[in-house]
């Protein structure tokens, strides 16, 4: 009677934490699918920033191509206008060098 009497207090107490366990058990699992979830948001998350940030680094280096284009334009324009400045200069020279001859440097006439 004693044996049985044990035997049924230790299958209780096995019911008991049976039950405990599968308690754990299903909130162990529960907090694996949230934690899961929250790791696919973080991963988009950073994803979409990665994106992000390959966009603007994208649109910046064209915007920089951009400008590098423009200055280079740029200088070729100002070497053609400092070019044709130097020649209207050497023109110039040369008329006054040539109203000198004739004229003998006398420009009041």
């Amino acid at each position: 009677l004693q044996n049985e009497t044990t035997i049924q207090h230790l299958q209780a107490a096995l019911i008991e934490l049976t039950h405990e366990r599968d308690g754990e058990h299903k909130k162990s699992n529960k907090l694996m699918k949230i934690m899961a979830r929250h790791r696919t948001e973080w991963e988009n998350e950073i994803q979409q920033e990665r994106k992000g940030f390959a966009d603007v680094s994208h649109k910046h280096k064209k915007e920089i191509e951009r400008w590098k284009r423009k200055v280079h334009k740029l200088g070729k324009r100002c070497k053609h206008v400092e070019y044709e400045l130097k020649e209207k200069e050497g023109m110039i020279k040369l008329w006054e060098e040539q109203d000198v001859r004739e004229n003998g440097g006398n420009t009041s006439q």
